[in-house]
């Protein structure tokens, strides 16, 4: 595994392409995309379903996109005009861990980073 991580794969790229406009979405998903595993998803309907419930609920949690052992979890942080400049994930391996148990920990480091952010003081 080399070069970049491709958006669609990864928690954080999800979440970034989530809050995408329009056009950037519609471009990524025009292009083809590649394949890690047999679990990576790469229907563009897929994805955009995904995208509206990532913005209801501010983080998602992936498995199986890039290894059959690792899945993400990932939240937005947002400036201070609520736009998302970036994401916080985690990769952690399947067998050793429950994914759903750090969804409230990354969620709250990205709430810390958002409040940084916003007052200019990290």
């Amino acid at each position: 595994m080399g070069g970049r991580m491709p958006l669609h794969m990864t928690a954080t790229g999800r979440i970034l392409l989530a809050y995408a406009d329009a056009h950037t979405q519609d471009a990524f998903l025009a292009a083809p995309l590649e394949v890690r595993t047999p679990y990576t998803v790469t229907d563009p309907a897929v994805l955009r379903a995904e995208f509206h419930t990532i913005r209801e609920q501010k983080w998602l949690i992936t498995t199986r996109q890039v290894t059959v052992d690792t899945g993400g979890v990932a939240a937005p942080v947002f400036d201070a005009q609520d736009r998302v400049v970036a994401a916080v994930g985690i990769v952690l391996n399947l067998e050793e861990h429950h994914l759903e148990d750090y969804v409230e920990m990354v969620r709250a480091a990205a709430a810390q980073i958002t409040r940084a952010i916003e007052t200019g003081a990290p």
